[in-house]
């Protein structure tokens, strides 16, 4: 997956617009899903799917290993199919990133 500048910027600017301080260890309260989700609209950020408990899975926008910050705003929910895509698409731009 090549990410474009405009992509970057914009997953940047996502993460700046909406704030949210650090989040302690590797998993999230339900309060911070809660602010995401209601942030939403209770859709997922890709596909715009109604997102339903048990159903829903948390991103971050800028992934932490390409710098992103394990913060509220540096993340969205995401419905399992686009995480999932999502997940494939960042493994193999990350794969051929690794060869380059």
């Amino acid at each position: 997956m090549v990410v474009s500048a405009e992509t970057k910027a914009m997953r940047g600017d996502l993460a700046m617009r909406h704030g949210g301080g650090e989040i302690r260890g590797g998993y999230i309260t339900g309060a911070v899903a809660a602010k995401i989700l209601l942030r939403q609209g209770h859709a997922c950020a890709i596909c715009g799917a109604v997102l339903e408990e048990g159903q829903t899975h948390f991103d971050h926008i800028v992934p932490v290993i390409c710098g992103g910050r394990h913060t509220s705003g540096n993340m969205h929910a995401l419905c399992i199919h686009c995480h999932h895509r999502m997940m494939l698409l960042f493994r193999d731009w990350f794969a051929r990133r690794k060869k380059a």
